[in-house]
């Protein structure tokens, strides 16, 4: 399964200092992993970055990581074992983007969900024809109506609980979606999220979280929940339950992480010892 990663903060933080807390730079020892994409904002709009190729020593995302780009939102997604790169048209690169009420909306997803279909009526349209963008196209359908406004807040979580527990129905539904001051999260089988406190709040979520002494939880399984400006707006739970094969997706995504996090470690342990402490060793 893709690992997905998001930030939502209240001031705007180096996209690099984002990648690195989220342990995203140890997947380019992973040569077989294919697509990947990263948007965040400043704003109102979205910058967005996605390639069918090789996550493996990525031209595009050294760029990312030395450029000193800064954003209050951030969603990516990293690319699945064993794709094969010349499938996937640019169209069916996550994550996916529309305009929702004056702001770009980025939506990534990790799961399969087949026999989704588009609304019968809707002012969106998928581009492609992946599971992934027809649930997207529902829940902008389901957001249409909010104006962002806190005073709508329960009533528009509690539809877009009821929306999300429809397209659980079809398989496995973890996603991020964000339109740079809000982040929704759906945790359907495993995320994580690291709670970063004080006076630049902040909260990172990640399908597999990095390997450090900070305390990473886990979200509940069907738990759904915005944040704003860093703090936890809202939460509901919705209905449905992953399929037992995800579980174990997500069980062997987890083992095939942990060995690119080893292989990580033992490269630099290697070029230190080549090249000394100083050896500044990129991962992709």
């Amino acid at each position: 399964m893709p690992q997905l990663i998001g930030v939502n903060a209240s001031h705007a933080e180096g996209v690099a200092v984002a990648l690195s807390l989220l342990g995203a730079a140890e997947e380019g020892l992973c040569p077989d992993r294919q697509g990947w994409g990263i948007a965040f904002h400043d704003g109102r709009a979205a910058r967005i970055y996605k390639e069918a190729g090789p996550v493996n020593h990525n031209a595009m995302l050294r760029i990312l990581r030395d450029r000193t780009f800064t954003a209050t939102s951030m969603v990516g997604q990293f690319g699945e074992k064993g794709v094969d790169e010349s499938q996937p048209g640019f169209s069916q690169l996550r994550p996916f983007d529309r305009e929702l009420a004056g702001r770009s909306w980025v939506f990534a997803h990790a799961g399969s969900l087949p026999g989704i279909g588009e609304p019968v009526t809707s002012r969106f349209r998928a581009l492609g024809d992946s599971d992934s963008e027809r649930a997207f196209v529902l829940l902008l359908e389901t957001l249409s109506g909010w104006s962002g406004g806190g005073d709508e807040l329960d009533t528009m979580l509690d539809r877009f609980a009821d929306t999300v527990s429809a397209i659980n129905a079809h398989g496995t539904f973890n996603f991020l979606l964000a339109d740079g001051e809000h982040l929704f999260v759906h945790a359907h089988t495993s995320l994580h999220v690291l709670e970063i406190e004080g006076e630049r709040p902040m909260r990172l979520i990640a399908s597999y979280p990095s390997e450090d002494a900070r305390a990473w939880a886990c979200l509940r399984p069907n738990t759904l929940a915005v944040f704003r400006q860093g703090r936890l707006l809202g939460r509901r739970a919705t209905r449905g339950q992953a399929p037992a094969s995800a579980w174990q997706d997500d069980a062997a995504s987890f083992e095939d992480m942990a060995a690119c996090r080893r292989k990580a470690t033992e490269e630099r342990a290697r070029q230190a010892a080549l090249y000394g402490e100083g050896f500044q060793f990129e991962s992709c």
